[in-house]
């Protein structure tokens, strides 16, 4: 795969892991009843909610390119 391809390759595969992180917090916070919904939400602020949300995004797609490389 050319640079280009693989560049575009990285690009697709950052999107999609956006669109699922988007689906993952509107699932686990306004569609799910309080009782099941993730405990540590309550003890940070919006703000430090939002970069634990977008750590685990760039640790995903992280993982998925190294797994990709072996």
């Amino acid at each position: 795969m050319s640079s280009t391809g693989q560049e575009a390759a990285r690009r697709a595969a950052s999107a999609a892991m956006s669109r699922r992180r988007i689906c993952s917090h509107t699932t686990d916070y306004p569609l799910t009843p309080q009782r099941f919904q993730p405990g540590y939400e309550v003890h940070l602020s919006k703000p430090s909610l939002a970069v634990v949300h977008g750590a685990f995004g760039v640790g995903l797609a992280l993982g998925a390119m190294l797994s990709r490389r072996s």
